[in-house]
């Protein structure tokens, strides 16, 4: 079954209560019993019938069968409802699975920090249907926005988050950068975190966010954090999974600040390089002005010497 086709079934099941339906049908069967012996078996007035009094056991087997209808209907909402949170979970992972999928692969194509950070983001909310996920990186001891992404019910308010001090004021990122290891977060229970997009995403139903560490070398250099789509909460599965999407999103990461690092020591060395060939382009260079001067020195030593064994003999 396919997301699409098991939401659509799932909404259905929303719409259907079980509960009414065995009400509705033991109302139903009271009055048909009562219409049946009224009119059709001609025994007793319709008022007598609806009591359940036309015969002695009448009302004890008209309540069992209208307990059994209103216990199934109620057995079998619980059941359903059971079944809809199955099914819901069952949505959310293999989207959740469908997301660590793309992202893997369009993480492992980014050649720059900043692509692979917009990419990340842009898949848990257009894959994911997380309700918002960013990307923050230390620089010189604070945070800097990296990258972010939002669905629209809360992209037109992102604005909070563009101060620099908006990151600063997350509490879970301080945590999670100092101890290296993901939090979670309910915002719910944080009235102390200062966090500019708090009360939106509460006013969303969204009470649960995940912050990751995005580590190189096994230092935690910046934070990932998703928050739970219109589901509001994040479970024990969803919270692995993005745990590794976040390890994919840091493995890259590593590659390319290796990759710049040996960039730049191979411009360093081409530098250095360059700087060699011109100190001997310019060494040869002396000792062949060096040579030059000598064989002219010596070429002048011979003519003096044989201008003065001429004026010897004159």
């Amino acid at each position: 079954m396919t997301n699409s086709s098991a939401e659509i079934g799932s909404s259905k099941l929303l719409k259907l209560n079980l509960i009414w339906i065995g009400l509705a049908a033991a109302v139903i069967y009271w009055l048909t019993e009562s219409l049946l012996h009224t009119f059709y078996w001609k025994i007793g007035y319709l008022s007598t019938n609806l009591l359940a009094q036309s015969s002695e056991d009448e009302f004890e087997m008209r309540l069992i069968v209208t307990f059994m209808m209103v216990g199934g209907g109620y057995a079998g909402e619980t059941v359903k409802r059971h079944y809809q949170n199955l099914l819901k979970k069952q949505i959310q992972h293999n989207r959740l699975m469908h997301f660590l999928s793309d992202c893997n692969q369009r993480v492992q194509r980014k050649t720059g920090a900043d692509e692979l950070f917009q990419a990340a983001c842009k898949g848990a909310v257009e894959i994911g249907e997380f309700r918002f996920a960013w990307v923050g990186m230390l620089e010189d001891g604070h945070f800097k926005l990296a990258a972010w992404a939002a669905d629209q019910s809360l992209a037109g308010k992102i604005s909070g988050l563009l101060p620099p001090s908006a990151l600063i004021r997350c509490l879970n990122c301080q945590h999670v950068i100092k101890e290296g290891v993901s939090v979670a977060c309910d915002l719910r229970e944080r009235v102390d975190c200062a966090a500019p997009w708090r009360d939106d995403l509460i006013r969303l139903n969204t009470v649960q966010a995940l912050t990751m560490p995005l580590k190189v070398d096994g230092e935690a250099v910046g934070v990932f954090e998703v928050f739970a789509g219109s589901w509001g909460a994040l479970d024990k599965t969803e919270r692995v999974i993005l745990d590794e999407v976040a390890d994919d999103v840091s493995h890259v990461l590593q590659n390319i600040r290796r990759e710049a690092e040996r960039k730049q020591l191979m411009q360093d060395m081409q530098h250095r390089l360059d700087e060699l060939e011109r100190f001997q382009k310019a060494t040869v260079g002396r000792e062949l002005r060096m040579k030059e001067l000598a064989e002219e020195n010596a070429a002048l030593r011979d003519q003096l010497a044989g201008t003065q064994s001429d004026g010897a003999h004159s």
